[in-house]
């Protein structure tokens, strides 16, 4: 069995979306500790060299590359650059990620489309850029941060709800094929973390610190787990909602659309 020493040790390359804070900064500080060499990818690249100077302390080196994720050429250009400068990508955890909440009254389409654009398409790009050098080897771990939102459609939460299922499924799908090839895709949902994006919840139930879902992920993406699911009280409670009878799912959701109006 891997171990993090030798998924994410020395001589290895690995790169991180979304790394300019959240897990994906996290994950990066982690990682560090191991001396492998971290690619780190965001838009704000201020925020990525912020990130760059404690993985240096922790005795990594890392590489800052400001990348959008929804642009394929921009994804192309910074692979290209990993490559040159780390080598081949080993290991990537495609972890960039937005929500917005667009209740009816409110409806904006292009924000809907936005949050498929990073979620789903942030991740879709990476893959065509990095899959065929990977199938080449017959070796790699594309590890997607998707989430427990993903068990069922949740009010105020609808689009983010919708890409993260999206995303469960097609990694579900790629999950089996990639393994024709040699290769490892890891599916991550996690419930609530203390990250920016959770900031304006009101309710955050089991809510988790970043150090920790960060330790949780690399030891199963390590372990080579299909999928990483936590914390489990959360998790246990989103797959009770999912089977909730519709009528009895309708009252519990409306409940949570007026809390947030």
């Amino acid at each position: 069995m891997n171990t993090p020493e030798s998924v994410y040790g020395k001589g290895r390359s690995i790169l991180i979306t979304g790394a300019s804070s959240g897990i994906g900064a996290a994950l990066a500080e982690e990682i560090a500790e191991y001396g492998g060499d971290v690619a780190l990818v965001a838009r704000r690249e201020e925020q990525l060299q912020e990130v760059a100077q404690r993985v240096r302390r922790r005795g990594a080196r890392p590489l800052v590359l400001a990348c959008d994720v929804t642009d394929l050429e921009s994804v192309r250009a910074a692979g290209a650059r990993i490559v040159e400068v780390q080598g081949p990508v080993e290991v990537a955890f495609l972890n960039a990620g937005i929500g917005e909440v667009v209740h009816l009254p409110r409806f904006d389409a292009r924000k809907v489309q936005r949050v498929f654009e990073v979620n789903i398409f942030g991740v879709l790009n990476w893959m065509e850029a990095l899959l065929p050098a990977m199938i080449e080897r017959k070796s790699g771990i594309l590890a997607a941060t998707s989430s427990l939102a993903a068990a069922r459609g949740l009010p105020g939460a609808s689009a983010y709800s919708a890409t993260k299922a999206a995303l469960s499924a097609l990694l579900d799908a790629y999950r089996v094929e990639a393994r024709l090839y040699g290769l490892q895709i890891t599916i991550i949902e996690p419930g609530f973390v203390r990250t920016p994006i959770n900031e304006g919840a009101k309710s955050r139930p089991f809510l988790l610190e970043v150090e920790p879902a960060a330790r949780i992920i690399l030891d199963g993406v390590a372990e080579g787990q299909a999928l990483i699911r936590f914390p489990w009280q959360m998790a246990a409670a989103m797959q009770v909602l999912r089977h909730l009878p519709n009528a009895l799912f309708d009252r519990v959701g409306a409940r949570l659309v007026r809390r947030r109006d």
